[in-house]
């Protein structure tokens, strides 16, 4: 007999419960993994508020979202983070704030935007760990400020260095210290070791640093073996749990290759099979993986195709149930791409004097694709060697196109006078996350690719004007 419940069969009712219950468990997570930020502010600046953050992996992802403000002045933000704890900054117009976000944090801000920092003051779920966050701006500043302001002491002498670098970190130490009492440990320990890993990054970077402040350039032909001293200081200190933590990447993504270049084995500082042996022998799982994935995917840039192939077989080899199969698959498809004698990627442009260009439209003459921005200190390094470039094949069948990633407009074109860059000029929509961006594979800047009069990429080595003689003989062999 066919037993029916309100007209419906026990397996539907059934089937339909779990279905409900499998709803419900997903909007559970998914607030779980949410934080919401709502609030009120007096004298605004400025109609709108913004959450920006950098999800920190293998590809940095950069995020963004706004919200407008209601006639008194209030906003309110939801956005999702997957980490356990991820830093924050609260834009309104000019000013910012910095905050340690986590899963599930639900943070009611008060502020008024004419005492920004001192007005500033959090409520709800996450409050006692926001409002340290804001005592700290107040009195110390930003800590994702903190390797950038360590590193202008790599002007020092070794001990010197050493010893401001260690005063610099024990005054950050003594705050953690005297406001972590009401605060969730694992924020502090997260917090705490944001300063560490910041630390071991400035001391891994010193010799070089030391030595371009010293030698005035950006390009060290010679590190003297005294400068490499303070790496003995820098442990390896390696924790799965704080794979999250920006400090960390940056201090596990420096750490092999600052001793290589200790013994002298430059040739191998992005050789990806000589850090795998090194990562995969020192490192727990998680972080060999990251770290893994990290160095192949930098070798997309400057390694050939072949070792890149070799590359992503021994990842998935060694690492069966990586995190970053997928990732560094795609990307090993982009090179192929890009290899060359492949077509070079079209796209529409339009120049700095007005005309609308495709790159196509180019064909006949070898094209040097440079990818640089105004904010980027190396790609400015370069343009000196640029122009001896360029002067060196006047009349020659060669375009010299400098593609600006520049958000700013004004800033491109002002740094495109200051600096005095001949040759034909575009600024391309969405910066380094925007469609042309994303095409040529553009994870850091400057980039360049040579184009050959056929409209395919001649090279992939990344040669810069400043490796002189070697561009020149490609670029040679090219306009024959």
């Amino acid at each position: 007999m066919d037993i029916t419940l309100y007209g419906m069969r026990p397996s539907f009712l059934k089937n339909t419960l779990l279905l409900c219950c499998s709803i419900f468990i997903a909007f559970a997570a998914l607030a779980e993994n949410t934080v919401k930020l709502h609030g009120k502010i007096t004298n605004p600046a400025t109609d709108s508020v913004s959450v920006q953050f950098y999800v920190n992996d293998v590809e940095v992802q950069a995020k963004n979202y706004a919200a407008h403000l209601s006639n008194d002045g209030k906003f309110s933000l939801q956005f999702p983070v997957a980490d356990e704890f991820t830093s924050i900054m609260f834009v309104h117009g000019d000013q910012m704030t910095e905050l340690t976000v986590k899963p599930g944090y639900d943070l009611d801000m008060t502020l008024d935007a004419k005492n920004f920092d001192s007005s500033l003051h959090y409520t709800g779920k996450g409050a006692a760990e926001a409002n340290f966050c804001a005592l700290h701006e107040l009195i110390y500043g930003s800590q994702l400020m903190f390797e950038r302001n360590a590193q202008l002491l790599c002007t020092k002498d070794p001990a010197d260095f050493e010893r401001s670098l260690d005063s610099t970190y024990k005054v950050e130490m003594a705050f953690v210290n005297e406001h972590k009492k009401g605060l969730d440990p694992a924020f502090v320990k997260f917090w705490s070791a944001g300063y560490r890993y910041g630390t071991y990054s400035v001391m891994l970077i010193y010799p070089q640093f030391h030595e371009m402040n010293k030698q005035h350039t950006m390009y060290i032909k010679d590190i003297p073996q005294e400068d490499y001293v303070v790496l003995k200081d820098v442990p390896e200190a390696f924790d799965d749990d704080l794979l999250s933590l920006s400090a960390y990447q940056v201090y596990v993504n420096r750490l092999y290759e600052a001793g290589l270049n200790k013994a002298g084995i430059k040739e191998k500082a992005f050789d990806s099979l000589t850090h795998f042996a090194l990562g995969h022998n020192n490192m727990p799982p998680k972080t060999a993986d990251f770290y893994a994935a990290t160095v192949i995917n930098r070798n997309f840039k400057f390694g050939t195709l072949a070792s890149s192939e070799e590359a992503v077989a021994t990842y998935k080899k060694r690492f069966p149930h990586g995190r970053y199969t997928a990732l560094l698959e795609r990307n090993l498809t982009t090179k192929r791409k890009l290899s060359p004698g492949s077509p070079a990627v079209d796209f529409a442009f339009h120049t700095l004097d007005g005309k609308d260009v495709h790159l196509s439209d180019l064909k006949g003459k070898v094209v040097m694709l440079d990818f640089w921005a105004s904010w980027c200190m190396p790609c400015i390094a370069e343009m000196p060697k640029a122009a001896e470039l360029e002067k060196s094949y006047k009349d020659k069948d060669i375009i010299f196109l400098y593609v600006s990633v520049d958000e700013d407009e004004s800033n491109w074109k002002k740094a495109i006078e200051k600096h005095n860059i001949e040759g034909m000029h575009t600024r391309v929509a969405g910066a380094m996350e925007g469609p042309v961006a994303k095409e040529y594979a553009i994870q850091s800047i400057p980039s360049y690719y040579l184009i050959d009069k056929n409209g395919n990429y001649a090279d992939m080595q990344m040669l810069r004007p400043h490796d002189g003689d070697k561009l020149k003989a490609i670029i040679d062999s090219l306009l024959k």
